[in-house]
């Protein structure tokens, strides 16, 4: 196993919920063979379907998922090579956000309502914000662009632009940390929003989130 799966529950006032922790149980450096393979058509990890298929046997009870990239011990993490150049970092960061959405988005139709990543080092959580505010741009201006508004890819385009403007996060501190700091205080509006973004998930082909 590449990876650790952990049952937290996070508590911010009244409002408590079930959040499932994946951290890493071994050294790895995405580098610049990872950047060309997601260059290249990819369809996910294994670990984003170990994930999925979690959350899933617990349908209804994960609210988080948290994506911590330090481990137990120090000969644990997940990292960038410090080899790659700032243009490297910086499209590494928005081509595993672009790989992750199709994950997050079978994350959120099983119930769960924030994507939160912590205990990235300073360049990767810039790389991975960049991206992901990269993405959103592009997504926005393909939405502007398009006529049709309620097939099947507006639908999931829609749904995409709504997940990493509301539910992703990039974090370098500690989960206790982002709880304290920010987590906390949003728990209670993401679950009071919960309907409105779970219908649009729900508003997707069920045949693209299998």
């Amino acid at each position: 196993m590449l990876m650790r799966l952990e049952e937290h529950t996070l508590n911010a006032g009244k409002v408590s919920c079930r959040a499932l922790v994946v951290s890493p149980t071994q050294g790895i450096v995405l580098d610049r063979a990872r950047l060309e393979e997601l260059r290249g058509t990819t369809a996910g990890s294994d670990f984003d379907r170990e994930i999925v298929a979690n959350v899933r046997a617990h349908q209804g009870e994960s609210c988080v998922v948290v994506i911590s990239a330090r481990g137990k011990t120090q000969d644990e993490f997940w990292r960038f090579d410090p080899s790659l150049s700032a243009e490297e970092a910086a499209e590494l960061g928005y081509l595993l956000v672009e790989d992750e959405l199709p994950t997050y988005r079978r994350l959120v139709a099983a119930g769960v309502f924030s994507m939160v990543h912590v205990n990235w080092g300073v360049r990767e959580t810039l790389a991975y914000q960049q991206g992901t505010k990269r993405l959103l741009k592009e997504l926005r201006a393909a939405a502007m662009a398009q006529s049709e508004t309620t097939g099947p890819s507006a639908m999931v385009a829609a749904a995409d632009r709504f997940i990493l403007a509301n539910l992703t996060s990039f974090h370098n501190e500690s989960l206790e940390a982002v709880v304290q700091n920010s987590l906390g205080a949003k728990l209670p509006d993401l679950l009071e929003s919960e309907p409105h973004f779970r219908a649009v998930v729900r508003a997707i082909p069920k045949s693209i989130l299998r």
